[in-house]
């Protein structure tokens, strides 16, 4: 009997070892159980500095929830655009190179938004050149907001107010507001031209721009990464890189309110994501210059508590699941599918694909979402 008990632990410990090759713990019951660590390798990196050895070559990234819960919409190598539909795994492809105007050149996607009432419209920002002279010259320099129109396969630019007709030299999409409708669509922006910087509600059939003091005064305290309205609109986080108050640094706040953690330094402020139901919040972070985490707190307990230390559920991607995000531009990006799963970018050190992965918001792998 002694001996059948040995046999059956030194089996379990082979299967434990060779999931660990994979970076993926053993499944239990369709869900693979919180492992706080792997014997990982680390992802070997070039010397002096220059990046990963083996970064992958296609990346999907800067994933975003559709405002019913059905979609993910994101984005591969910034060239193209997919949409996934969670039950039956269809996928939409647009490739806005061949979707512009001819005096438009299309360089890249580096944000996209739902629109709250209709998921057929979604909001980018573009990297373009604009050819202003009829010439068919390479285009002058600018980042555009532009409204994708799924049925129609369509953009349309957005001239954005005070903005020169090749756009600004820079563009943040906050978010599309909810309450939109036809009549009224307004989106949280922040763009920039020589210089001149302009924050807050664009109106877009009105072509005004409405200041919002909260954000005004975050953004004026440090590098203002991404700030996020809860989904009833009665909260709001923010990310603020080199916040200018001592004893601070990388912070996230909630209500314009500061958190302090343990003695975890970070490094790097990424990307907010609110749960549906508004109670939790994810926030993708570096830390100690290191590798991605993703971080989750429990808005509505530390509403309650306002503990001196705010208590997160850490996902450490290296220690968890042997997976980083070292795809150049990428990151981890955790966005909220339901009120306990998230969608994450990464990938294990040396895979040819990035793709995302829905995990539970306690650190266990579920599903590879996407595949080239």
């Amino acid at each position: 009997m002694k001996a059948i008990y040995i046999y059956i632990f030194l089996c379990i410990g082979v299967l434990i070892f060779n999931s660990c090759g994979d970076g993926i713990a053993p499944a239990t019951n369709g869900v693979l159980p919180k492992i706080d660590t792997f014997d990982c390798s680390h992802p070997v990196f070039l010397p002096d500095g220059k990046g990963p050895k083996y970064p992958p070559g296609i990346s999907h990234k800067l994933q975003r929830r559709s405002p019913d819960g059905s979609k993910i919409v994101y984005i591969v190598n910034e060239k193209r655009i997919k949409i996934l539909d969670l039950k039956t795994g269809i996928v939409e492809m647009y490739d806005p190179s061949t979707m512009m105007p001819s005096n438009i050149g299309f360089f890249g996607c580096y944000d996209i938004r739902w629109c709250p009432y209709d998921d057929n419209k979604l909001c980018c920002m573009f990297v373009t050149g604009i050819d202003t002279t009829g010439n068919d010259k390479f285009g002058v320099y600018g980042q555009n907001l532009f409204i994708l129109y799924r049925k129609e396969s369509r953009l349309d630019r957005i001239n954005l107010p005070y903005m020169p007709k090749v756009g600004p030299d820079g563009l943040f999409i906050f978010g599309w507001m909810n309450g939109s409708t036809v009549a009224a669509d307004s989106l949280f922006l922040g763009y920039e031209s020589k210089s001149k910087l302009f924050t807050g509600i664009v109106v877009l059939p009105e072509n005004k721009i409405v200041l919002i003091p909260e954000f005004e005064k975050l953004r004026k305290d440090g590098s203002l990464s991404d700030f996020l309205y809860s989904p009833d609109r009665k909260h709001s986080a923010a990310l603020i890189n080199g916040l200018r108050v001592p004893d601070f640094g990388n912070v996230i706040f909630i209500d314009g309110t500061p958190l302090r953690f343990t003695d975890d330094t970070l490094s790097l402020l990424y990307k907010l994501s609110w749960s549906p139901d508004g109670k939790k919040l994810a926030a993708t972070v570096d830390i100690d210059n290191k590798y991605q985490q993703v971080w989750v707190l429990d808005v509505t307990k530390w509403l309650v508590d306002k503990p001196a230390l705010a208590s997160v559920e850490k996902i450490d991607f290296q220690k968890r699941f042997c997976m980083y995000n070292l795809s150049g531009f990428g990151n981890i990006c955790a966005e909220f599918i339901t009120n306990t799963t998230l969608a994450v970018s990464c990938h294990h050190d040396g895979d040819l694909l990035c793709p995302l992965w829905e995990i539970t918001t306690d650190g266990r792998m579920l599903r590879q979402l996407t595949h080239e």
